[in-house]
């Protein structure tokens, strides 16, 4: 673990920060906006993989005998989560257990999220160092997203920062940017989908969420955690109604082990192809199943099977 960018300045060759954290923040908001600052500058400069001290390093003695407030906190959570890295670090006894118990619930729900998006993002991060062409967290640079620290978090999900106290009734007027199918999913609600290129006005009154969008029909390996909680089953999620014929992508399994996920809609079925096997000292069993997230529903298909070369699943229940 290393820094990559801080105080404007690179702390680090980018061959060896696979994964960093920015450094040393307070535990406020504006510590909050100064990680984001520096993590979205990282990105700039093509580090791929980074985080920051969940709550900030240094306690804020004005935030009560944690240092941190329980609201803070839980802005940091989320934007923790949805890192490539993320740690509870810094200075204090800041666990989500020394707040209360709707704190470890959310922490919890955080934490649940961001094992399952580990597929995704080892693979998109594995793709990006291996190319040496870009970073696993993208700044939105488009001009309607100026301030709000929006970034993208691989080549599918897009994040909204909420770097305010929730309350009742509270909305946050925000820019979606242009994807390649011009639909964007809210992930914590799929019967919610937006057109690309336009301005909504999302709820941000909750804790245990912010603005989190899967680009529509994004094929994304996910760990199921409820099968597995070693993670060794795997998701393929197709996200949305079907608008495009095919879809694909590469997942990189933690053994070294690449894969290319083939989903067609025409022939109504999933293909699997092993690329190639790096070299590794220890090879694992996976097994997996197709699933569509769609209208609030999880489609899955039924049988779990053995993750090998040219395994396929038929699938007759797609929408």
């Amino acid at each position: 673990m290393s820094r990559p960018v801080d105080y404007g300045l690179e702390y680090s060759p980018h061959d060896i920060v696979f994964m960093g954290w920015v450094g040393d923040e307070d535990g406020n908001y504006d510590g909050l906006k100064t990680a984001l600052h520096y993590m979205l500058e990282s990105g700039r400069r093509g580090y791929v993989g980074f985080g920051s001290d969940i709550g900030g390093y240094r306690g804020d003695s004005s935030a009560g005998p944690l240092g941190r407030t329980k609201e803070l906190f839980l802005r940091w959570t989320a934007i923790g989560a949805l890192s490539s890295f993320m740690e509870n670090g810094g200075n204090g006894e800041h666990l989500p257990w020394r707040f209360d118990n709707e704190t470890t619930d959310i922490y919890r729900s955080w934490v649940n999220l961001h094992y399952q998006l580990v597929p995704y993002l080892y693979s998109e991060g594995t793709k990006i160092a291996l190319g040496r062409n870009g970073t696993l967290m993208k700044p939105c640079d488009t001009i309607e997203t100026l301030f709000s620290n929006s970034y993208f978090l691989g080549s599918s999900m897009f994040v909204v920062p909420v770097l305010q106290d929730p309350t009742p009734g509270q909305t946050q007027h925000l820019w979606l940017p242009r994807s390649s199918t011009n639909q964007w999913i809210y992930y914590f609600n799929t019967s919610k989908t937006y057109k690309a290129n336009t301005h909504i006005d999302e709820d941000t009154s909750r804790l245990d969420r912010i603005p989190l969008y899967i680009e529509q029909n994004s094929l994304i390996p996910m760990y199921d955690l409820e099968k597995d909680i070693s993670l060794h089953a795997f998701r393929f999620v197709l996200w949305g109604d079907i608008i495009v014929r095919k879809q694909e992508t590469v997942m990189f399994t933690r053994d070294g082990q690449q894969w290319l996920l083939e989903f067609n809609y025409l022939e109504k079925q999933i293909n699997v192809h092993l690329i190639e096997q790096y070299d590794s000292n220890e090879r694992e069993e996976w097994i997996w199943k197709f699933c569509q997230y769609v209208d609030q529903q999880e489609i899955c298909s039924q049988d779990w099977i053995r993750l090998y070369d040219g395994a396929t699943v038929a699938l007759e229940f797609l929408i």
